[in-house]
């Protein structure tokens, strides 16, 4: 997720005002004006100019890792766009070569297809006529086959005495 610059700006200086709030304190000194403050420490000017600069060194270190968190985000962003842009442009290749099938098939007309569905069907037709006339041509051999080994062994059989 992207976060702009401006938010981690403002992010910054809030941390850096809150943090300056815990060693400042502001007192109203006047009741009936609101708006004239006193701003008041408990601490030496020189610590708390220290303390605020090792809140400010830590806070820009925290911002800078923020930075460095979302360049590395940026760049992942890039390449994923980068991925997609080619998959995007594979896919409407795709798309092109379907819509060009799908316009043949369009203006294909409806005699044509309906001529050829009637070519395969009298193909099959015919295959099926040869196989019913083949199949009965093997019966008819077959029964006569078997007569005439009948016929055969019947012979054989009498001529050696065996029946």
């Amino acid at each position: 997720m992207t976060i702009p610059i401006v938010i981690v700006i403002g992010a910054v200086v809030s941390v850096f005002f809150g943090i300056l709030g815990n060693f400042i304190s502001v007192e109203i000194t006047d009741n009936n004006n609101p708006f004239k403050v006193e701003i008041t420490s408990h601490l030496p000017s020189t610590e708390r100019l220290q303390q605020l600069v090792g809140i400010l060194n830590s806070t820009a270190q925290e911002a800078d890792k923020l930075i460095q968190e979302i360049s590395q985000d940026l760049k992942q962003r890039q390449e994923s766009l980068a991925q997609l842009q080619v998959r995007n442009t594979s896919l409407s290749a795709e798309e092109e070569a379907i819509k060009k099938r799908l316009e043949i098939l369009r203006e294909t007309k409806v005699e044509v297809a309906e001529y050829f569905q009637k070519q395969n069907e009298e193909s099959l037709e015919r295959i099926e006529r040869r196989g019913v006339r083949r199949d009965l041509f093997i019966f008819i051999v077959g029964v006569v086959v078997t007569a005439i080994v009948t016929v055969v062994v019947s012979v054989a059989l009498k001529h050696f005495g065996l029946v």
